[in-house]
């Protein structure tokens, strides 16, 4: 039996030699369900309500625990297991409400669904325990029929699949940010290096300028100044304006350069 082809959610049920096909072909990864519940009937009847689920084109996996102790267990080892159809009465009265704590809590599982089912409401009264407790739905055993169990347990894992894909698109945005951080990282560092380089270049022109250039220019100055000085200021051997605008013009070349170095000390 099949419902609508067109329906979005692409909910069926398929013979089980067709199921096992499927999933060869496919290699559709199986949507988990943990049934924790100590009545070994229990577990037959839900195995048998849930014969062949198929939701979003993945098939429906039922893992089993007979107590709190062995639910925990297998939760540490599937922590992908999307939905939990759990019993309130087992080892203890509350057994299963001390789970509901552990896994949120301890285990810190925010995601999978928790569907607690109890035949003695009276132990844990439906009003107070979906206040108290961070569970997603409460139901007598006595209530969920076929049907029932089918609309549960698919409203679960629509609910379990729409929180994983947010999940997984904060991941991504996540990872895009933390590229694009890491990306800003190599630019400022590149930047950073290329200054880098510009400084010791600089200074070696600082340094070429200081002790190399700058010295000959201005011993070529100082003589260019006493060859000035060593002849008569009137006379045909007095110095020419040309030789004057030389010497002049040495001392502001000087001057410039002195200024050039001391831009380059404090760069």
């Amino acid at each position: 039996m099949s419902i609508d082809q067109e329906n979005e959610d692409m909910i069926c049920f398929k013979s089980e030699e067709s199921a096992i096909s499927d999933s060869n072909i496919t290699g559709a990864q199986p949507w988990l369900v943990l049934v924790v519940d100590d009545e070994e009937d229990i577990h037959s009847v839900t195995s048998l309500m849930m014969l062949d689920l198929y939701y979003n084109s993945r098939p429906v996996q039922l893992l089993h625990a007979y107590s709190a102790s062995e639910a925990l267990s297998l939760l540490k080892s599937n922590p992908e297991v999307a939905l939990i159809l759990l019993d309130v009465v087992m080892e203890s009265e509350h057994a299963g409400l001390e789970l509901v704590h552990h896994i949120r809590s301890d285990l810190c599982y925010r995601n999978v669904r928790i569907v607690l089912r109890t035949g003695h409401p009276g132990l844990a009264p439906e009003r107070s325990v979906m206040l108290e407790y961070d569970i997603d739905d409460y139901r007598a055993k006595t209530e969920l029929t076929s049907d029932r169990m089918f609309s549960t347990v698919i409203s679960s894992l629509r609910t379990f699949d729409k929180i994983m894909a947010y999940v997984r698109e904060r991941e991504a945005r996540e990872k895009a940010d933390q590229a694009a951080a890491a990306q800003r990282a190599a630019m400022a560092a590149l930047e950073k290096r290329k200054a880098d380089e510009r400084r010791v270049e600089l200074d070696a022109i600082a340094q070429h300028l200081e002790y190399t250039l700058l010295p000959n220019i201005l011993d070529a100055a100082e003589q260019a100044r006493l060859l000035c000085a060593s002849v008569p200021s009137e006379g045909p051997a007095a110095p020419t304006a040309h030789i004057l605008t030389i010497g002049e013009t040495w001392e502001k070349v000087c001057e410039a350069l002195n200024e050039l170095l001391e831009t380059l000390r404090d760069y």
